[in-house]
């Protein structure tokens, strides 16, 4: 599952600029608990600053989020369920220009 994950943080993504070559997962009590334990969805917001500990990762989402920050990143809803923004929907429905960029960066 962590594997997985850590695929999916970082797949069907533009890579336009840092904002878009990763994504920002914020998840559900379930998810947490099975999919991304220790706030691993906030994926962006670690990347940008990753000496905050995992505990203060959704504060900091929100700071970054109210001082704009994060107006142009990928920000998901889910990883799995079918909401819809949800990591698996992006990764079914990417367009040919993200695969294109996605391959290439592989």
């Amino acid at each position: 599952i962590g594997r997985l994950r850590s695929i999916a943080e970082h797949f069907a993504v533009t890579y336009q600029d840092e904002l878009n070559s990763t994504r920002e997962v914020k998840t559900g009590w379930l998810e947490r608990f099975f999919v991304a334990p220790h706030n691993v969805g906030f994926h962006l917001s670690h990347h940008k600053y990753p000496n905050v500990p995992f505990y203060n990762l959704p504060s900091l989402h929100e700071s970054l989020k109210d001082k704009g920050l994060l107006e142009n990143a990928q920000i998901n809803s889910s990883y799995l369920l079918p909401y819809r923004h949800s990591v698996l929907k992006d990764m079914l429905t990417v367009g040919p220009e993200a695969k294109s960029k996605t391959s290439s960066a592989a």
